[in-house]
């Protein structure tokens, strides 16, 4: 349902270790707000919280609250290490338009 890509997973697993986590869960969501109604949350946690949709993915749990989860069906995470721009990309097939500078979408 959640695709990562290697360099997403890589980057979260640094980011996990970096923060002493042993069994990271990568937490998604989204939130009303941004230029065009909706901005993606990510996060890390320790568990799996009841009720959330979880994916296993070599190692790394993600997780996502079940009405989140329409937004991320097919989704795509990546990560760049890009000078400009670079960070975690989300790249959603579901989305009908992004705000100009690419934090927020519209479903």
């Amino acid at each position: 349902m959640i695709n990562l890509t290697d360099s997403a997973q890589q980057e979260l697993k640094r980011l996990a270790t970096r923060d002493g986590l042993n069994a990271p869960v990568v937490v998604l969501g989204v939130d009303s707000g941004g230029c065009s109604g909706f901005s993606y949350r990510m996060g890390m946690d320790t568990r799996v919280q009841d009720g959330y949709q979880a994916f296993t993915y070599e190692g790394l749990t993600v997780a996502c609250a079940p009405d989140a989860l329409p937004f991320f069906k097919d989704m795509e995470i990546d990560f760049s290490k890009d000078l400009i721009g670079g960070g975690f990309k989300f790249r959603n097939p579901n989305a009908k338009g992004t705000c100009s500078c690419g934090t927020s979408f519209r479903v």
